[in-house]
């Protein structure tokens, strides 16, 4: 279980990180939030590591 309190840990503040990256990617389409739906491969990788973080911070729960 140490390794995944690592994990979670180490990744704290990823949500931040990622919240910039889809500022700045809105920034330089000059597009709304509900834009991302549009580009599917975004979505796609977006909904893939949301997952994983969800999971990651369920197992480490228990």
């Amino acid at each position: 279980m140490h390794v995944v309190e690592n994990i979670y840990e180490r990744h704290s503040s990823t949500l931040i990180t990622m919240a910039k990256g889809a500022h700045e990617i809105r920034m330089m389409l000059k597009q709304d939030v509900a834009s991302f739906a549009d580009y599917d491969d975004v979505q796609k990788r977006l909904d893939d590591f949301y997952m994983s973080r969800i999971g990651i911070r369920m197992v480490s729960m228990v």
